[in-house]
């Protein structure tokens, strides 16, 4: 009995751990694909100055 009272003790204690890590994921998850949101309008801008570049150094 007192093997299967630390068992589940071991487990609930995995289980938080767990829960705390997936929290941190879901975090880190969220913050990247805030990045994400942001990239594109950035990259399009970039290429816009990357060929207006281009052409100016062809003239």
């Amino acid at each position: 009995m007192k093997s299967d009272v630390n068992s589940l003790h071991t487990c609930q204690k995995q289980l938080v751990d767990l829960q705390n890590e997936n929290a941190i994921l879901r975090e880190r998850l969220y913050q990247l694909e805030q990045i994400l949101d942001i990239l594109p309008e950035n990259l399009i801008c970039q290429d816009f100055t990357n060929q207006e570049i281009l052409y100016s150094n062809r003239a």
